[in-house]
């Protein structure tokens, strides 16, 4: 079986193919899917919410990002291939603190 340790500076820029153990290698298969799936559900979640009445700043403000940027990722037709599928905005800051 083989063990992984973590790559050196070379290594990291030359991205050389040393052997991974398949737990590793399932495991970022399996997170993969995951991610897939959870940016077809975030997109229904967001359709659900528009038809409920919330607005775009609300959604861009729950996700952490500007009303303009939800609006362009939410409304854009996704890609057929995961691989080139448009990646949701990054957040841009922490989300309100909730009243206790």
């Amino acid at each position: 079986m083989a063990t992984m340790c973590a790559p050196d500076e070379d290594e990291r820029r030359n991205d050389v193919q040393r052997p991974v153990s398949p737990l590793v290698e399932r495991v970022l298969f399996d997170l993969a899917e995951v991610v897939e799936a959870m940016g077809r559900l975030d997109r229904d979640l967001v359709a659900l919410a528009r038809d409920e009445g919330v607005t775009w700043s609300t959604i861009g403000e729950a996700f952490g990002i500007s009303r303009q940027a939800a609006t362009n990722y939410y409304t854009a037709e996704p890609p057929d291939d995961p691989q080139t599928r448009q990646r949701r905005p990054r957040r841009q800051k922490a989300p309100p603190a909730q009243p206790d």
